[in-house]
């Protein structure tokens, strides 16, 4: 994995491989200090832009044969500055501005053509008034650009991902990890930590909920390539699963359509805000009314994220059927496809009665039906 942090007298380039750091170096590369160096003056002086370009390159070259050699996966870019472009160019798309940009993918073209877009204001008071952003900002942000699209330029990054996680956390985390205190294993998922913290907090029966995310996610594995969906969009489902319930911290009453704003409205760290206003329409829709295009969040979405939420609505309503009893007695799904249905069979202990819980799943199975094609039966057997 690639990162560049970008401040304010200097920008920090790092390649790492899980924990382990490969290479790390600071250049004296700041948005003030460049700001300082070339764009001091009120009007943009004609070969300012050049200039600062130039010394910028030259600067980032001397670690660039490094680079191409220990290679990276993924580009990362965190900062003030690294926020501020990927606003301006998601703005160019015309869509209201998200909640976070975090997760927010943008390409060295892009970035490019900001970098003209500033440049071709000639004083801050312009450049602030074109783009919308504040004056502190608007008047380091050109030179901050420059240095983003130069890392682009010089390491051969075609695409940067927006963290909203800098420097700051980084070194907080890594002092937390050395007393013992902060997450100590590579494979900590920091998504689905904070989605975890969410539902202790607002969900009063969390073990169910619990129960319902781990038959979603074996229910998802054996629907997945029938329903046409990415192994990836599994966290959604499991992450819609844990949060179901959490708007019962507003009211039981219609809690489904308070789970929806809580999500919404809540920090969900690691998640980006597309993947945020997935999960909260997933968990809005797990009981009650099916999603619709008069329900104005789900008519927003592209029709490939109107299927998702559809899909995984569907296997998560039956799901909460399956475990009506609230007691986790149903403990494995198996899916049987046959050519005139697809056959949910479902097991428990032999002790439990299923009758509920099969019942609640039937009346739930609409939605699941409607995407599959397909009829949907399901059968109990005991173990």
């Amino acid at each position: 994995m690639f990162l560049c942090d970008i401040g304010g007298g200097s920008t920090e380039v790092v390649i790492g491989s899980n924990d382990e750091e490969m290479l790390a170096r600071s250049f004296k590369l700041g948005a003030v200090r460049l700001t300082d160096r070339f764009f001091s003056t009120e009007t943009l002086h004609p070969s300012a832009v050049g200039s600062c370009k130039a010394f910028v390159r030259s600067t980032l070259m001397v670690i660039q044969p490094d680079i191409a050699e220990l290679g990276y996966d993924i580009a990362v870019a965190s900062s003030g500055t690294a926020e501020t472009v990927a606003r301006i160019i998601h703005a160019q798309t015309g869509e209201s501005q998200p909640k976070t940009m975090n997760r927010f993918e943008f390409t060295r073209i892009q970035v490019s053509e900001t970098v003209k877009a500033l440049a071709a204001c000639t004083t801050v008071d312009e450049r602030q008034k074109k783009f919308g952003i504040d004056k502190s900002r608007a008047q380091i942000i050109l030179a901050g650009a420059i240095i983003l699209e130069a890392i682009c330029d010089v390491y051969g990054i075609g695409t940067l991902v927006f963290s909203d996680y800098a420097l700051r956390e980084g070194v907080l985390i890594d002092s937390l990890r050395r007393r013992g205190l902060g997450p100590q294993s590579s494979e900590h998922d920091p998504a689905m930590h904070s989605v975890r913290q969410l539902a202790e907090r607002c969900d009063d029966r969390l073990e169910h909920s619990e129960n319902v995310a781990r038959l979603a996610c074996q229910l998802f594995d054996q629907l997945q390539k029938t329903l046409q969906l990415e192994p990836e969009t599994r966290k959604l489902l499991e992450a819609a699963a844990l949060l179901a319930n959490v708007g019962v911290v507003i009211s039981h009453s219609k809690h489904h359509l308070h789970s929806y704003y809580v999500i919404r409205n809540s920090e969900l760290v690691g998640l980006s805000d597309r993947e945020i206003e997935l999960i909260a329409q997933i968990a809005r829709y797990h009981r009650k009314g099916e999603p619709k295009l008069d329900h104005a969040p789900f008519a927003a979405l592209n029709d490939s994220d109107k299927h998702l939420v559809r899909s995984l609505a569907g296997i998560l309503r039956v799901c909460v059927g399956l475990d009506r009893t609230h007691d986790g007695r149903v403990k494995k799904v198996q899916v049987k496809h046959t050519d005139s249905e697809v056959v949910i069979e479902f097991s428990c202990a032999k002790k439990f009665d299923t009758e509920l819980n099969e019942y609640s799943a039937n009346e739930r199975k609409a939605l699941l039906s409607d995407v599959l094609h397909s009829r949907v039966k399901f059968v109990s057997s005991k173990s």
